[in-house]
């Protein structure tokens, strides 16, 4: 389920009119405090979902927390999934207790 045509605006006065349509934005990120034992239980190309929890967005492996994201331009998906968008981590890579993700909009 994809969130239909929601889309962050960002004008600024005397410049030109930025759209970011939160369907588009992607981020490859490394989750952080990760949980090693949830770790253990997930795969390379697993897709999981990332929820907003006290206004962090958080990777789930079922009900459970896997760890946190934090990136640069975060607050542009924290406003997406405020307005509906819903997004996923797909996981590149695990090794060592790191593992790094693609966030982007869960697509149909």
């Amino acid at each position: 389920m994809s969130g239909g045509g929601s889309a962050f605006h960002n004008v600024t006065p005397g410049k030109s009119s930025k759209v970011v349509a939160c369907e588009l934005l992607k981020k490859d990120t490394t989750v952080v405090d990760v949980d090693n034992n949830v770790l253990n239980a997930v795969n390379v190309r697993d897709v999981l979902p990332v929820d907003l929890i006290d206004d962090e967005l958080t990777v789930m492996v079922g009900q459970t927390v896997l760890g946190k994201l934090i990136f640069d331009n975060q607050d542009l998906f924290i406003q997406c999934i405020k307005t509906g968008t819903f997004y996923v981590a797909v996981v590149l890579s695990k090794e060592n207790g790191i593992c790094k993700v693609r966030v982007q909009a869960q697509s149909l």
